[in-house]
């Protein structure tokens, strides 16, 4: 069980040179102690963010360049979900069904269909 995720910090108490403190008032004390000093907190709160950091940079590069259209694919839920929904449509006798497929990609439903 992760220990750090279930302290309380007001559960926390911190004696530094004869005094006592509640660990809400001093986290950063606390925390730098712990972890053997101000670097070490520095180095741990780098590997936290690092994920959501990558996420973000990977994000920022990908909208340097032009968005990407998807192509056909029959295997694709949303077409087979139209499809489905085209296939039990009922039209008027001897009229044909009209569909327009609106998009700015590569026409990908009409394509499947």
């Amino acid at each position: 069980m992760p220990l750090f995720a279930h302290i309380d910090p007001k559960d926390v108490w911190f004696m530094e040179n004869g005094t006592v403190s509640r660990g809400s008032d001093v986290t950063l004390k606390v925390t730098e102690s712990l972890l053997g000093g101000p670097d070490n907190v520095d180095r741990l709160r780098s590997f936290i963010d690092r994920p959501d950091q990558a996420a973000l940079d990977n994000f920022a590069y990908e909208s340097l360049f032009e968005p990407g259209t998807v192509g056909p694919n029959i295997y694709d839920p949303q077409t087979k979900q139209i499809y489905d929904q085209l296939a039990n449509h009922k039209s008027e006798e001897g009229k044909p069904l009209r569909i327009l497929d609106w998009g700015a990609g590569q026409g990908r439903i009409a394509s499947v269909l």
